[in-house]
């Protein structure tokens, strides 16, 4: 009875260390796949703020531009009423 029971028990240390090795691998396997997305978002972080850097400018222009033609606006605006408003007077 005691061999019975001592081979059951190394039969259950064996299933236990199988699957801890099965484990391993998976975990082994899932840290490599990390690396690969890591390099991966690593890369697609750098051309994304390259890309960044180089529309800045233009976005800067074209906020440029923007702020020159609400500064045309309100003064066509001032005027057109300050003409409106002489007509009416006159």
């Amino acid at each position: 009875m005691f061999v019975n029971n001592f081979a059951d028990f190394f039969g259950a240390i064996n299933l236990v260390v199988l699957v801890a090795e099965e484990k391993k691998v998976i975990a082994v396997q899932k840290s490599k796949d990390m690396e690969v997305q890591n390099a991966e978002i690593v890369k697609e972080k750098t051309e994304a703020e390259a890309a960044l850097e180089e529309a800045l400018p233009a976005l800067e222009a074209a906020r440029t531009a923007l702020d020159d033609l609400n500064k045309v606006s309100t003064t066509t605006t001032t005027v057109t009423t300050a003409a409106a408003a002489a007509a009416a007077a006159g």
